[in-house]
């Protein structure tokens, strides 16, 4: 069954409860972070939660090849 969610906070606590206590996220844009990558983030001041972001953004500068 499909639900509607309404809020941001509402579908970190349904992805948490699908997903398990050790989320991954993926993010590609390297402006200002969306709105459910903050809420997941604060989120994980409970230490019963793990979060790993994973990134696009390389922030070594590039080097020429030899």
């Amino acid at each position: 069954m499909t639900d509607i969610l309404t809020s941001v906070e509402q579908c970190v606590d349904r992805t948490i409860a699908v997903v398990g206590r050790h989320l991954v996220m993926g993010v590609l844009d390297r402006a200002s972070p969306s709105s459910s990558s903050n809420v997941f983030y604060h989120r994980v001041a409970d230490p019963s939660l793990s979060l790993h972001i994973v990134t696009a953004l390389c922030l070594e500068i590039p080097r020429p090849a030899k």
